[in-house]
C-alpha cells in the first residue's frame, strides 16, 4: 500500500507540473481587462511547481496532522483559485492593492513560523496528542498554535471567497442578460460556474487530507485531487473565449436610475422600438445592446431604462421575446419551414435552445404552436 501512497504524490505532482506548464505559456488576448487574469495565471502556475514539488518531498515522510508546508500550499491556491475566478466574472474587481491585502496574513504566517522555529523544533502532531501537543512538559508550543491558526485561517478564507464569488456571479449574470442575448456567453458562464464548484472540491479535499493520518484513505484523496485540479485547469481554459463578453458587461448599470437618460419622452420609445422590429436588428447572431443603441443612435444607457422600464424585462429576454414573436409569424406565413430553418433565420443557433425559448414565451412548443395555427386555418 505505501508504494501506491507514494504513487498518488508522484501522480498529483506529474499533473500539476504539468498544469503549471500549462498555465505558465498559454497564449492569451492582449487586452487591459484580461491582466489580472493573465497574472493570476502566472503566479498559479509557479504555485502549481511548488506544491508539486512538496508532494514529491512528502511522499518520503510519515504523514502527520496540520502539516504546515501543506498548510501554506493549499492557503495560496485558495488565495488564487479563489481571486482568479472572482475575476472571471468580474474582471474589474481584483487589482494590486487587493491582491497585497489578501496575501498579507500568507507572509506573516511564513514570518512568524521560521522564526518560531529559530526557537522552537517541530512537534509531530497525532490523534492522540492533538490537544497535548500545544502544551507539554510545561513547556508551550507555539510551533503548533500557528499551524491551528493557519488551518482555521484557511478554513475562513475559503468560505469568504465561495460569498463573494457566488455574489459575483449573480451580478455578472445580470449584467450579461442586460447586455447581450447570445446564450452562448451563459454556456460559458457555466464552465466558470462548473469550475468554481470542483475549487470548492479541491479546498475540501486539502482540508480532509489534513487530518488524515490512514495511508489508504490518504490515497484516495491525493488521487481525489488529482482529478480535480485537471478537471479546473480544463475548464479554466474556457474563460478567453467569453472574457471580452464578461468585460464589457461591466460598464452596464443594474440600477436602471431615471435620472441617467437625461429626461428622455416616454413616447420616444415607441418609435425606437419600431425601428428595431422593422430593421430586423434582433436577429443577428450575439446582438448586444451596445451594437442596438449604435444602430439607433443613442445612449446605451438609455436604450437599458426604456427595455427595463417600459418592457419590464432585461435586454436578453427582450430579444428573445421579439424573436419568438417573429418565429411565429413564420410559422403561420411560411408553414413551409422546418423548425431548424426558423431557429436560424431570428437569430438562434441550435433548435434545441430555440424551443426551449419558445416554450419558456408562449407556454407551448414550436410543434404545438404549429398544430393549433394549421387547426384554425382549417
Amino acid at each position: 500500500m505505501s508504494e501506491i501512497f507514494k504513487l498518488s504524490y508522484y501522480a498529483l505532482a506529474v499533473s500539476l507540473f504539468l498544469l503549471a506548464i500549462v498555465f505558465l505559456f498559454v497564449p492569451l488576448p492582449k487586452h487591459e481587462g484580461i491582466r489580472n487574469f493573465r497574472i493570476s495565471l502566472r503566479v498559479l502556475s509557479f504555485s502549481y511547481l511548488f506544491l508539486g514539488a512538496y508532494c514529491i518531498i512528502k511522499s518520503n515522510y510519515p504523514i502527520q496532522l496540520i502539516s504546515f508546508p501543506f498548510l501554506i500550499a493549499s492557503i495560496v491556491q485558495a488565495h488564487l483559485l479563489g481571486m482568479s475566478h472572482i475575476n472571471m466574472v468580474n474582471p474589474k474587481i481584483i487589482n494590486r492593492s487587493y491582491i497585497i491585502r489578501k496575501f498579507t496574513p500568507v507572509f506573516a504566517f511564513i514570518g512568524l513560523y521560521i522564526i518560531i522555529r529559530c526557537f522552537e523544533s517541530h512537534i509531530p502532531v497525532y490523534y492522540d496528542n492533538l490537544f497535548f501537543s500545544l502544551s507539554e512538559n510545561g513547556h508551550f508550543h507555539w510551533e503548533v498554535l500557528l499551524r491551528i491558526a493557519g488551518l482555521i485561517y484557511f478554513v475562513v478564507i475559503s468560505y469568504q471567497y465561495i460569498v463573494q464569488y457566488f455574489r459575483e456571479e449573480r451580478e455578472c449574470r445580470n449584467r450579461l442578460s442586460e447586455y447581450s442575448a447570445d446564450e452562448n456567453l451563459f454556456k460559458g458562464l457555466f464552465f466558470i460556474h462548473l469550475s468554481f464548484w470542483f475549487v470548492i472540491g479541491i479546498a475540501t479535499t486539502a482540508v480532509l487530507i489534513t487530518f488524515c493520518l490512514d495511508i489508504c484513505f490518504c490515497t484516495i484523496l491525493n488521487f481525489l485531487m488529482l482529478t480535480l485540479y485537471i478537471v479546473v485547469g480544463i475548464l479554466y481554459m474556457q474563460y478567453p473565449k467569453i472574457f471580452y463578453s464578461i468585460y464589457e458587461s461591466g460598464d452596464v448599470d443594474l440600477n436602471h436610475n431615471e435620472k441617467t437618460v437625461n429626461n428622455a419622452e416616454t413616447n420616444e420609445w415607441g418609435k425606437w422600438k419600431k425601428d428595431i422590429i422593422s430593421s430586423h436588428i434582433y436577429r443577428k447572431e450575439g446582438i448586444t445592446i451596445y451594437q442596438i443603441s449604435q444602430e439607433l443612435s443613442m445612449e446605451r444607457k438609455q436604450l437599458s431604462y426604456f427595455i427595463n422600464t417600459k418592457e419590464k424585462c432585461n435586454f436578453n429576454t427582450f430579444i428573445n421575446r421579439l424573436r419568438i414573436e417573429d418565429a411565429q409569424q413564420m410559422v403561420i406565413e411560411h408553414p413551409e419551414y422546418s423548425f431548424f430553418e426558423i431557429a436560424l433565420l431570428v437569430g438562434y443557433t441550435d433548435q434545441a435552445n430555440f424551443s426551449r425559448k419558445f416554450k419558456e414565451t408562449t407556454g407551448v412548443s414550436p410543434s404545438e404552436y404549429k398544430k393549433s395555427v394549421q387547426k384554425e386555418s382549417k
